[in-house]
């Protein structure tokens, strides 16, 4: 289950379902924007980006073991979402 929010021209899918022991729990919108307002980073700095591109296939796999399979989001921008991997 998923909802989406914003105001025109602007949506964000937010997941609603977290898995438990016995199966699946549906969120409350509470828990998922305080999920996305502990979680908000930036994936680097603009600084590193020269480095990151140098990476070998192992040392990128390191660098974003973290946020690898989720949507990575910059709203305004022309393509704003990217999976990680």
């Amino acid at each position: 289950m998923c909802v989406c929010v914003g105001h025109v021209g602007t949506k964000y899918t937010l997941p609603r379902v977290r898995v438990v022991d016995n199966g699946k729990e549906i969120l409350s919108m509470n828990e998922v924007l305080s999920y996305m307002l502990r979680s908000a980073a930036m994936l680097c700095e603009e600084t590193e980006l020269s480095n990151l591109l140098k990476l070998n296939e192992s040392e990128w796999l390191s660098y974003v073991g973290e946020v690898r399979g989720m949507i990575v989001t910059y709203p305004g921008m022309v393509r704003n979402s990217h999976s990680v991997n």
